[in-house]
């Protein structure tokens, strides 16, 4: 094993013990300390690997940190909003980052209706949701944010389902566990808050270490892609300039 593998994964291991011994030793609000500490490792981690060459996905992660910051007083209308607004900025970076797989990408129209229908049912499943988060929230603003970080969610599982769908490689399915992740970790974040029950709480800690675990394996992955195509690409360059002397 690569020792570029076994630093990530011992990452993994490493966030996951302490995130689970602060949420048994610590109450949820300050075992909340243990989010941003997640989001501020995998920050740094992508400062100092190649990985950095991806700006959206950069960004995405700092908005996430950011995200987490205001999590420490999520009880609050202002952190609330924050939070929401933050992530679904987050959401549309990451769709960014794809966007040239997906503008290659031409569904049929089998793939159009499959996919209308599945977004059609899961936007009804955010508005029930959020009529349930937001019962007895006169705050337009919130709500507002809650659907927009909810829709920006599903844009963006749909836009990682659609890359997979074509490329169905290593990097495209990192990438899709990556938001998949992301999304059950907010839906078990919610679930811990507004039903108070700890179990909750650790599942979502853990899908969060997941997500960016996974977010950033993409990166590493396709940066590692490239260059190897990079490099092809030039020794087949020079491949053709040695044939064109010699028959010149």
């Amino acid at each position: 094993m690569k020792s570029s593998k076994i630093i990530s994964l011992s990452i993994v291991v490493a966030l996951v013990v302490v995130n689970v011994v602060l949420i048994w030793a610590l109450n949820e609000e300050n075992s909340r300390w243990g989010r941003i500490l997640c989001s501020g490792i995998y920050c740094l981690y992508f400062l100092v690997t190649d990985s950095s060459k991806k700006v959206f996905l950069l960004g995405a992660l700092l908005l996430f940190l950011i995200a987490d910051i205001f999590i420490l007083d999520f009880e609050s209308t202002i952190a609330q909003q924050a939070f929401f607004a933050l992530h679904s900025s987050a959401y549309l970076l990451l769709l960014f980052e794809i966007k040239e797989n997906l503008e290659k990408f031409h569904m049929s129209s089998f793939q159009k209706l499959y996919f209308s229908i599945v977004f059609a049912v899961n936007g009804i499943f955010v508005f029930v949701i959020g009529n349930t988060l937001t019962a007895g929230n006169n705050d337009i603003a919130l709500t507002l944010l809650f659907y927009l970080h909810g829709f920006s969610s599903l844009l963006l599982i749909a836009g990682a389902i659609l890359v997979y769908d074509r490329y169905s490689n290593e990097i495209s399915a990192s990438f899709l566990v990556g938001v998949l992740a992301l999304a059950l970790s907010n839906l078990t974040g919610f679930a811990s808050i507004y039903l108070d029950h700890t179990t909750f709480l650790y599942l979502s800690r853990i899908f969060y270490i997941l997500a960016l675990f996974c977010l950033v394996h993409f990166s590493e992955i396709s940066n590692g892609a490239q260059s190897r195509d990079l490099n092809e690409l030039e020794a087949k360059e020079e491949n053709t300039k040695g044939t064109s002397y010699h028959e010149y």
